[in-house]
Formats: C-alpha cells, structure tokens, sequence
C-alpha cells in the first residue's frame, strides 16, 4: 500500500481538531470522507513509525486492542505546521510532482523552504 501525503496532511488537521486532552481517539471513529478506513488506519500505522503520533493497540499489539491515537507528538506538530498552509501545499504538492514520490522529511522540507520564502526569510 502507498503513503498518500494528502491523507497525511488531512488526517494531521483532522486530529488536531479532534483530539482531546487525556482522551483516545479510535481509528474506526475517525471519517475522512476522501479515504477509506484502511487507508486512515495504514496512514496512522506509518505516523507512529516516523513518531509524529502516540498510538495504541493495532493488530501488532500483544492483545489485538482496537487501534487507537492518545496524541501528536511534538515532532508531529513541527511537520504539520511546516505543510498547514493552504498555498505553500499546493506549491510543494506542484514541486515534488517531478519525481514519482518524496519522503515526509523531504516533503518537510520543501514545505518549510516555501515557508520562508513566504516570510521573506533565508533558505
């Protein structure tokens, strides 16, 4: 299965809008209506890896618990600030079109370079 970085990118906004302090959100609860629940659930699997979310059970957990996210990691935040904006996604998205895929730090950092760019600071 393929990374879809929109899905990322909507699954990032969507939890932080939804998360709560001291309370899990499970995975089969979360409706992007662009994505399956297969997809939500490969994507949040591979954001535990990379550490931008604290995630528990899943189907590699001991007990099988049901898949579930406590909260996004500081580093989690760092990389949804760096591609929130609408315009300097669209320019990424536009930019990394070139090659046939990037990986999020990459994507990171192409965001982050528009970023400044955007806030006439140096790359």
């Amino acid at each position: 299965m393929k990374l879809n970085n929109d899905c990322v990118r909507d699954l990032l906004i969507y939890l932080e809008d939804n998360l709560n302090y001291h309370e899990r959100l499970y995975v089969h609860e979360i409706k992007l209506k662009s994505y399956s629940p297969n997809e939500v659930s490969y994507t949040v699997e591979r954001l535990k890896e990379a550490g931008f979310l604290n995630v528990f059970g899943g189907i590699y957990s001991q007990y099988n618990l049901p898949l579930s996210i406590d909260s996004i990691t500081y580093q989690g935040h760092q990389f949804l600030d760096s591609i929130r904006d609408e315009n300097i996604w669209a320019d990424a998205k536009n930019k990394i079109k070139i090659v046939s895929s990037v990986t999020l730090p990459i994507l990171q950092e192409v965001c982050t370079s528009f970023l400044k760019l955007k806030l006439g600071l140096p790359n």
